[in-house]
């Protein structure tokens, strides 16, 4: 499978977390935020940032992951796992996912979006050594690839 994230320039070719807590996982517990759509990539940001623009020195990375991956249903999730700010539950529970190591990939709905989905690629996994970086690219027109890529 494809999935997109986009990250800080000096840090896109990586395979390492941020080491930050998120809504699905405690620090403690490393794994990639990923998306299947690079324009997804943009949306979370301006969610998060709330700028509507793209941030300087970021890239769009491109990885091509082993088909390994588990589905989480709404009815799965504990309450509250949609409002902002999240609980304590929510990282709780992707992190005792991510402990368990079943699949490579944790797929949870979007609390921002109906009908999409986040993806954590757990590093911990086995598999996780299979990922392969296939394209670093900007994420606008008007900045080129370090790469070439």
């Amino acid at each position: 499978m494809i999935l997109y994230r986009m990250a800080k320039e000096d840090r896109c070719r990586e395979m390492s977390a941020s080491g930050k807590a998120d809504r699905w996982n405690f620090a403690t517990d490393p794994c990639l935020h990923v998306k299947d759509h690079p324009a997804m990539c943009l949306v979370e940001s301006d969610l998060v940032t709330g700028l509507f623009t793209v941030p300087d020195g970021y890239m769009i990375v491109e990885y091509d992951v082993p088909d390994s991956i588990i589905w989480i249903s709404e009815e799965q999730l504990p309450v509250g796992w949609d409002q902002f700010p999240f609980g304590f539950e929510t990282r709780e529970f992707g992190s005792a996912l991510l402990r368990q190591a079943e699949k490579l990939v944790l797929a949870f709905p979007s609390p921002e979006m109906s009908h999409q989905w986040n993806y954590l690629v757990n590093l911990r996994h086995p598999l996780a050594n299979e990922i392969k970086i296939k394209k670093v690219y900007p994420p606008n027109r008007k900045k080129q690839s370090p790469s070439g890529m």
